[in-house]
């Protein structure tokens, strides 16, 4: 296995989504505070039940700055790990 296919069988281990489950309500406030659509207008104008209906995603934008706001990044991740992450959990442009 290489690198990328063992991270993501940690992202989906146990472990991982035990705590996934154990903290899903401050993940969906989290997810919600940041998603583009309430950061860009700087109010909640969609909550998590418009985010489930309608599948709106995170974009890359996004979670950049959840990342620097909430400081996971640089001195958690190393660049490449991040890149990985990204890659693992934000759908592609196109």
């Amino acid at each position: 296995m290489d690198e990328t296919s063992l991270a993501v069988v940690e992202i989906y281990s146990l472990d991982a989504v035990k705590v996934n489950l154990a903290y899903l309500d401050q993940l969906k406030r989290l997810f919600t505070d940041f998603i583009h659509v309430n950061l860009n207008v700087g109010k909640k104008t969609v909550n998590w039940k418009d985010i489930e209906e309608k599948n709106i995603t995170m974009i890359a934008r996004s979670f950049l700055k959840l990342c620097r706001y909430k400081r996971l990044i640089p001195h958690l991740f190393n660049i490449e790990a991040l890149h990985d992450y990204v890659e693992q959990t934000l759908p592609p442009i196109t």
